[in-house]
């Protein structure tokens, strides 16, 4: 069924909603398409709900911003906000990527983001955590493992580096989860450290 076949108040109602949606989204016309382009660019590797939860006067904030800040940043700042607790500003993004570029990851107060599970720092540090932690080593050891370490006197260094023989998913409660997939083709992951 074409429009013309419609009802006069159902075309009205169209109309109404159309209009509706092309002044919503008019103010987007006003940035070049190169800046639209790695908008949408960045909408498909972070995933569209992220995108459509948020306002529109956020995302021109974002567009207006995106001069200033890398892809990578804003990709990054996109999929934090919407899939971690609590939020971040596009700086302390932009601190997190540039730790992840250079480390391999990032360690936050609950989660862990990463690109290489077998980074030994990252393990070096989940590890070192975990050891303070009285859940977590009631968790990664039974009380005979505890007796023997306490009897053979085992360092907490001999302890790390045994707990960093593990893979990233035994030595984690939770597997792992893939947040998005830059533009290179680098996969960023993410995981609770709880």
């Amino acid at each position: 069924m074409s429009i013309e076949q419609l009802p006069l108040e159902i075309k009205k109602c169209f109309l109404r909603e159309l209009e509706k949606l092309v002044s919503k989204y008019s103010p987007f016309s006003n940035y070049p398409d190169e800046t639209i382009k790695i908008a949408i660019s960045i909408s498909d590797r972070v995933g569209d709900s992220a995108i459509d939860e948020l306002d529109v006067d956020y995302l021109l904030e974002i567009l207006d911003r995106l001069n200033q800040y890398s892809e990578q940043v804003v990709e990054y700042f996109i999929w934090h906000n919407k899939n971690l607790i609590g939020t971040v500003s596009l700086e302390k993004a932009k601190e997190q990527i540039e730790e992840i570029n250079s480390n391999g990851f990032t360690m936050l107060e609950n989660y862990v983001i990463y690109t290489n599970e077998n980074n030994r720092q990252m393990k070096r540090e989940i590890a070192e955590r975990m050891l303070t932690d009285t859940y977590q080593i009631d968790r990664l050891f039974d009380k005979d493992e505890l007796i023997e370490m306490w009897l053979n006197e085992t360092s907490q260094e001999d302890t790390i580096r045994d707990l960093m023989k593990l893979g990233l998913e035994e030595l984690l409660e939770q597997p792992p989860e893939e947040a998005y997939v830059r533009k290179d083709g680098t996969g960023i992951y993410y995981a609770s450290i709880e």
